[in-house]
């Protein structure tokens, strides 16, 4: 299709810059030339975008709406109260740049540019990561407070009962005032913020040289 699809435009090009030599109104043909590629370019667009949809399947806007509209609306309540440097991090993810579209910072991502050394280090502290996406599907405390995530968003079905997933514990974990403590909630998320993150640099004692 794309080899008989570009052999149709060559040709319909050739056929118009022939017609244009032997045209006396060079305007007319100038317009024919751009409707041409403008459909074209319109033509281009819109199968690109089908073959996209059939292959990672877009999202309904509905759908995207009903799922990013509540979760804005509580990272927006942290991101509004809380102006240092953090990690925000969701317990279940819609999509893997979640993140993104709520403009938050957190460790889930995926994108094409990816740093392999990123995706190892991510691999290496004991998070999913392969190929060019990686992904939160919870950690341990030492490795989260590393890496400053400092704030934890679960849905209102996640605080109540574990979901079937890797983050099993989170009931527990949550709800541990060790651990975490209670930031902000809505009928829909908790925010529940750590009480055992680190800045973006912190000093370290010095016997931490020696440790094999």
């Amino acid at each position: 299709e794309c080899i008989w699809g570009t052999l149709i435009c060559v040709a319909v090009y050739l056929i118009i810059l022939c017609v244009a030599r032997r045209s006396l109104k060079p305007q007319n043909i100038s317009l024919v030339l751009a409707i041409v590629v403008s459909l074209e370019c319109f033509g281009n667009g819109l199968i690109s975008c089908l073959d996209l949809g059939s292959d990672v399947v877009y999202t309904s806007y509905t759908t995207y709406h009903n799922t990013i509209d509540p979760l804005r609306a509580a990272t927006t309540a942290v991101t509004e109260t809380d102006k240092s440097f953090y990690r925000l991090e969701e317990i279940k993810h819609r999509k893997a740049n979640d993140n993104i579209a709520v403009n938050v910072k957190g460790l889930t991502n995926s994108t094409s540019t990816l740093n392999a050394t990123t995706i190892q280090f991510l691999h290496n502290m004991g998070y999913f990561s392969k190929s060019h996406e990686s992904r939160y599907f919870g950690g341990n405390m030492l490795a989260d407070s590393l890496l400053n995530i400092k704030y934890m968003l679960a849905g209102a079905e996640d605080g109540n009962s574990n979901y079937d997933g890797e983050f099993k514990n989170n009931k527990e974990i949550l709800a541990d005032d060790r651990y975490y403590t209670p930031y902000y909630f809505d009928d829909d998320y908790t925010v529940y913020q750590s009480n055992y993150y680190l800045s973006l640099a912190y000093a370290v004692h010095s016997g931490i040289v020696d440790f094999d």
